[in-house]
């Protein structure tokens, strides 16, 4: 990850996390989160983009 700013760095992760928060939504076996289900293939579509979105936050120079 040398190859992002600091801010990209952060933004990676960001997206990762909502990409997992979405996957284990979407996947949940729980009465208590039966409601939330249909939100979770959105959650990990958004957490994608948000990766996407880790190149716009490039270094000019990789070292």
């Amino acid at each position: 990850m040398k190859k992002y700013t600091l801010t990209g760095n952060i933004i990676f992760y960001l997206g990762l996390v909502v990409f997992l928060a979405g996957l284990l939504l979407r996947d949940a076996k729980s009465e208590a989160f039966q409601p939330y289900v249909e939100h979770g293939t959105p959650i990990m579509i958004a957490g994608i983009v948000i990766v996407i979105l880790t190149n716009f936050f490039r270094r000019k120079n990789p070292k």
